[in-house]
């Protein structure tokens, strides 16, 4: 996401401040500086917390949320878009699911199309909160660990995508 939103802002010529947890790999993070993203680390926690919040005070500009903003699940739908045109009989889909936002997008776009589609979330066993909402019926804090598939996984699911997951 971070990578999407730096190429767009290079493209735009508007200043990017990529903030991100610290455990990113270091590739990542030079590829959104070489789009000229000013690159923040924190914390996973501190990350977390503007991840639920929605809220990123500290930092410049307009927050664009890497899974909760309705746009990006829209966009993420792109993908679900392109399974079903090229599979129109697919009948079961494996999405990864981290935040949400793509594991959504994707499944309302080939639910839509191939209603007879099943869409199964894939979770880390590091980091699987939404296995563990589904068990207790609501968000729950689950165990996280960060491992080098920075990219999905989180120690709950956020309110806000509860309720579409």
């Amino acid at each position: 996401m971070a990578w999407a939103v730096a190429w767009l802002a290079h493209e735009h010529v508007i200043p990017c401040t990529a903030v991100v947890p610290e455990h990113i790999p270091e590739a990542k993070a030079e590829a959104f500086a070489a789009w000229g993203a000013d690159v923040v680390r924190l914390p996973f926690a501190d990350w977390w917390t503007i991840m639920e919040t929605g809220v990123a005070d500290a930092f410049p500009g307009t927050l664009v949320h890497p899974f909760a903003d309705p746009r990006v699940v829209a966009g993420n739908a792109a993908i679900g878009l392109e399974i079903a045109r090229d599979f129109p009989d697919v009948e079961t889909v494996l999405v990864p699911f981290g935040g949400g936002g793509l594991s959504l997008g994707v499944a309302a776009a080939v639910k839509a199309l191939v209603p007879s589609a099943r869409i199964l979330a894939v979770e880390v066993s590091t980091a699987a909160p939404l296995s563990a909402a589904w068990a207790a019926g609501h968000p729950v804090d689950a165990p996280y660990a960060a491992t080098w598939i920075d990219g999905i996984g989180s120690p709950r699911i956020a309110n806000t995508m509860w309720p579409l997951a």
